[in-house]
């Protein structure tokens, strides 16, 4: 389904769309991770992974190849179309989570994600946006 704003009234900007209703989404179980790994497309689509790496040790979270990305994607995700992911880390004391990159996959912004404290959230935004043929871009977004 493609909703498209209202008139542009000459401003040039499309109009907006308003939901008046909860917008209800189905979650899978979020991917759990306890090592450093590659993550897979399907696992980002899930939209949730959490990380407990444990031992006070940090984890790498690669991202997969901008080529698998795109393979898991609908056919008609475009350049310009992105998705949103969260990583959740719940491991303890200083054991960082950080995002890494992959063959045609690069991150914008802090890739890092602390654990909870008081100065730190423990969760990371992600957006993974297509800027061309198999080819993405992950901005830090929160």
């Amino acid at each position: 389904v493609v909703l498209t704003g209202g008139a542009k009234h000459g401003t040039g900007i499309a109009g907006g769309v308003r939901a008046e209703s909860i917008l209800i989404q189905q979650q899978a179980a979020p991917t759990a991770k306890t090592v450093s790994a590659t993550l897979t497309a399907a696992e980002l689509l899930a939209r949730i992974i959490t990380v407990t790496q444990g031992a006070g040790a940090n984890s790498a979270q690669q991202m997969p190849t901008g080529t698998d990305l795109q393979a898991a994607l609908p056919v008609d995700f475009a350049v310009g179309d992105s998705f949103d992911f969260s990583i959740i880390n719940l491991g303890g004391a200083l054991e960082t989570a950080t995002l890494t990159v992959n063959t045609d996959v690069t991150i914008v912004g802090r890739a890092i994600v602390d654990v909870a404290a008081a100065t730190a959230s423990g969760s990371g935004r992600f957006r993974c946006r297509k800027t061309a043929d198999h080819v993405f871009v992950v901005y830090r977004i929160g």
